[in-house]
């Protein structure tokens, strides 16, 4: 497994990632030994990925992911709103982050650009979930021909109604039958949603693209109660040889936390 860390290209008002100039978070990270980055992207319009490139070939930095979801934190735009225009133009937009993921074959994770409704309209047999399952068949039709990989994330009930859990995520697959779709594990939501959190990964075995390590206040792990040792451990048992990704709030700082980050993983990987 290696180690990759998740930052922010452009200005949002999401908090659990590195913000502030790639160039330098970039050049921090290779210093510290780490393999890959993650990158959220708000608007991939005005992302120069020539620029871009420069940067991760200077760095010997792969691009391993590429996030979502500030254009539902920022922008609200979702799959599931009601209003059928701000659904094209999210779905318009995620094409636009698999042609950017093409390019450094990277996966494209699909989060909070879900959105959410108040729980009394949850479920995909309500009219948001089905809105959400008919603009999504599209991206998933955009992203096989472009044979980019998208890693769809379980999120806590607090900041969305849809895909809490592992099982309600394959659930969801089911809609999708030709679809490139995996899994993308995070542990400070599934400290949250999952009665078991072994049982969780080994459920997800087949199907494991990318994974965030976050402890249960979402600050650097070793700061909160979760056993990450059990987490890896169970890890390796499923085979899992990809990304350890820091998704987490950068307290005191981003440089603190990525030197923490590296020396709490590495060591139990």
């Amino acid at each position: 497994m290696k180690l990759s860390y998740a930052v922010s290209l452009q200005k949002s008002g999401f908090d659990s990632i590195a913000k502030g100039d790639l160039d330098a978070n970039a050049g921090l990270l290779a210093d510290l030994g780490y393999e890959g980055i993650e990158i959220s992207i708000r608007n991939p319009d005005i992302v120069d990925t020539a620029v871009l490139e420069k940067t991760l070939n200077k760095c010997n930095l792969e691009l391993v992911a590429i996030g979502t979801g500030q254009m539902f934190v920022d922008d609200k735009l979702s799959l599931s709103s009601d209003d059928k225009s701000t659904r094209e133009k999210c779905a318009a937009r995620l094409k636009k982050h698999i042609d950017i993921a093409k390019i450094f074959g990277s996966y494209v994770i699909i989060g909070l650009a879900r959105g959410t409704v108040d729980p009394g309209r949850a479920g995909l047999k309500n009219e948001a979930g089905k809105n959400l399952v008919e603009s999504f068949k599209g991206v998933c039709e955009y992203a096989g021909k472009m044979e980019v990989a998208m890693a769809v994330e379980p999120i806590n009930k607090k900041e969305t109604c849809f895909l809490n859990t592992v099982q309600e995520t394959f659930d969801f697959f089911k809609n999708f039958k030709t679809a490139p779709l995996n899994i993308l594990l995070d542990t400070y939501h599934m400290n949250i949603e999952e009665a078991d959190m072994a049982g969780a990964i080994r459920k997800s075995k087949e199907k494991i693209a990318h994974v965030h390590l976050a402890d249960s206040n979402r600050l650097c792990p070793g700061r909160g109660t979760i056993d990450f040792n059990r987490v890896i451990k169970e890890l390796k048992l499923v085979g899992y040889e990809g990304y350890l990704s820091a998704e987490i709030i950068p307290l005191p700082d981003f440089e603190t936390c990525a030197r923490e980050y590296i020396s709490n993983i590495r060591r139990l990987v």
